[in-house]
C-alpha cells in the first residue's frame, strides 16, 4: 500500500489526521501532498487550522464528492 491509500484508509476509520500522526504513524512526511491527492481523487476533506505554541492542520474526512 502506499501512503495515498494509508491515509485513505486513515481517515475513514479515525475521521481525521494531522502531520505528527501521519509521520510517526506511517512514516509520512508530505501529508499536505497526499491531501492534495486524495482531494483530487474526489474525497471531501476539510483543513482546519490549529494554534498553539506550533501552528497545525487538522484534516478531518467529510466523504467522497460525487
Amino acid at each position: 500500500m502506499n501512503h495515498n491509500h494509508i491515509i485513505k484508509h486513515h481517515l475513514q476509520k479515525f475521521g481525521c489526521i494531522n502531520q505528527l500522526q501521519a509521520m510517526q504513524e506511517y512514516g509520512c512526511l508530505r501529508l499536505s501532498a497526499r491531501i492534495y491527492d486524495l482531494r483530487m481523487k474526489g474525497l471531501d476533506i476539510l483543513t482546519i487550522r490549529e494554534k498553539g505554541k506550533k501552528n497545525y492542520a487538522n484534516y478531518h474526512y467529510m466523504g467522497e464528492l460525487l
